[in-house]
């Protein structure tokens, strides 16, 4: 992959620079090359074709342990929870077909269909909220409704219990801070999977109608989660799950109002 520009794109970790940002990637040409913390450099995809190829190429992993020169798990802890994990997010081929099945066992229509209505319970609640509230103050959208939408429904699918949500959901959001040193990413770390890892034993001796719970005993022909796939998929779905609807729900309400 080559750009016009040599030297890489040094990425704003504050995202105050986000739009300017991604127009500058873009005319850096398909494929960026990009400074990260710690020096670390890597490429950006600016163009969906080139994406789909590059994901669909069998000479290229999404597993850090083949297509990473060097890769040692832990060494950067602020990429943790992307890189050093085994689950669907960084597995290829017949390994990433096996967790897909395990897992979508978990995922059945009927279970989403049984979700509808706690869902709308939270949306309207939430709503309620924002009519009750002065019409001549401002709102911070995310704060009232985008965030709390998709954590609460995810709380609730993975059985969450109430007493581990504020933590989960700090540990989750602090995941995302790419602002963090690498003494806090570390810590950030280390509380992330005693998070998941409290969820899980919670679970194995108090089980119920979740998530959580379905893939502690998810089987397929005699085949199973291990833990560090069944920890890995909870922080992809959890982490990964509520934070992509928070910036969807953030970016339709924002097309909705500056084009009427």
């Amino acid at each position: 992959m080559s750009t016009a520009r040599t030297a890489p794109v040094v990425l704003d970790t504050t995202g105050r620079r986000l739009p300017a940002q991604i127009t500058e990637l873009r005319e850096a040409g398909p494929a960026a090359r990009v400074e990260l913390p710690d020096g670390l450099t890597a490429w950006a995809i600016t163009r969906g074709e080139v994406a789909k190829r590059l994901l669909t190429h069998p000479g290229i992993s999404k597993d850090a342990r083949k297509s990473w020169p060097g890769y040692r798990p832990g060494r950067y802890p602020w990429l943790t929870a992307w890189v050093d994990v085994v689950s669907m997010f960084t597995s290829d081929g017949e390994d990433h077909t096996r967790l897909r099945k395990l897992v979508g066992r978990a995922f059945t229509p009927q279970r989403i269909r049984e979700m509808r209505p706690a869902i709308e319970t939270i949306v309207t609640d939430l709503l309620d909220d924002l009519e009750d509230r002065a019409p001549d103050r401002p709102v911070d959208l995310r704060a009232a409704f985008s965030h709390p939408v998709p954590t609460r429904v995810i709380c609730d699918l993975f059985g969450v219990p109430d007493a581990q949500r504020p933590r989960m959901l700090r540990v989750i959001d602090s995941v995302l801070d790419t602002t963090a040193d690498t003494e806090r990413a570390t810590r950030i770390r280390d509380e992330l999977y005693t998070a998941m890892t409290t969820l899980i034993e919670t679970k194995r001796t108090t089980p119920g109608p979740d998530l959580t719970s379905t893939l502690l005993t998810a089987r397929d022909d005699g085949d199973r989660l291990d833990e560090t796939e069944l920890l890995s998929t909870l922080i992809l779905m959890i982490g990964a799950g509520s934070e992509t609807a928070v910036a969807l729900i953030n970016h339709l309400t924002h097309t909705l109002l500056t084009h009427p």
